[in-house]
C-alpha cells in the first residue's frame, strides 16, 4: 500500500519540477481529446505519473483544472479545483504556492495563508476533511482559498477544490 507521506512528496517534487506555480511548464502543451485544455504539469517519477491540466474560461476567466497522480498507470490521488483571480492575484498565488512547494509543504495541494505586505494582497487556505469519505487520512478534504486586496481593488478571487485518495 501506498503512504500519504510518499503521495505527498510525489505531488510537491512534481510541482517543483513543472507547474504552472513554477512558471516553467511548456506553452501550448493540450491534451488532444480535450480542445482547449492547459497541461501544467506531466511529470514521471518513478512508477509515479502526476499530471496536472486546466481550462481557463475566455469570457469570464473562470478556471478549473484537475490533477491526478497515478501509479503504474492506476489512479491513486485526484484534486479538482475552480475559481477566479485576476491577473496580479494569479501572479501572488504563483508565489504562495510555489514558496509552499519549496518549503515542502503538503497544504491539499494549495498553499498556506501569507500575507505580503507590500503588495498589500492576503492568501488564505481553508481545508476540511471529507466527512462523506469513508476514508480516514489527510489526502481526502476540501477546501477554499481566497485574495484578499487591501489596495482598494474590488477582489473575489478563489479557488474551491477537493481532492481524494482511492
Amino acid at each position: 500500500m501506498i503512504k500519504e507521506k510518499e503521495v505527498k512528496h510525489v505531488f510537491l517534487e512534481a510541482m517543483l519540477k513543472e507547474s504552472w506555480a513554477a512558471r516553467n511548464y511548456p506553452k501550448g502543451r493540450t491534451i488532444n481529446q480535450l480542445p482547449g485544455s492547459i497541461v501544467a504539469t506531466d511529470v514521471v517519477i518513478n512508477k509515479f505519473k502526476v499530471l496536472d491540466y486546466f481550462f481557463v474560461n475566455k469570457i469570464n476567466g473562470n478556471s478549473n483544472g484537475t490533477t491526478l497522480i497515478l501509479y503504474d498507470d492506476c489512479i491513486i490521488w485526484e484534486m479538482n479545483y475552480w475559481g477566479n483571480y485576476n491577473e496580479e492575484e494569479s501572479e501572488f498565488i504563483k508565489d504562495v504556492l510555489f514558496k509552499t512547494y519549496s518549503d515542502r509543504k503538503f497544504y491539499g495541494g494549495r498553499g498556506y495563508s501569507y500575507w505580503d505586505k507590500n503588495k498589500k494582497l492576503m492568501y488564505n487556505n481553508e481545508i476540511w476533511p471529507n466527512l462523506d469519505s469513508d476514508v480516514d487520512d489527510s489526502l481526502t478534504l476540501h477546501g477554499i482559498e481566497t485574495i484578499h486586496n487591501l489596495n482598494g481593488v474590488e477582489s473575489n478571487g478563489f479557488h474551491k477544490y477537493n481532492a481524494r485518495l482511492y
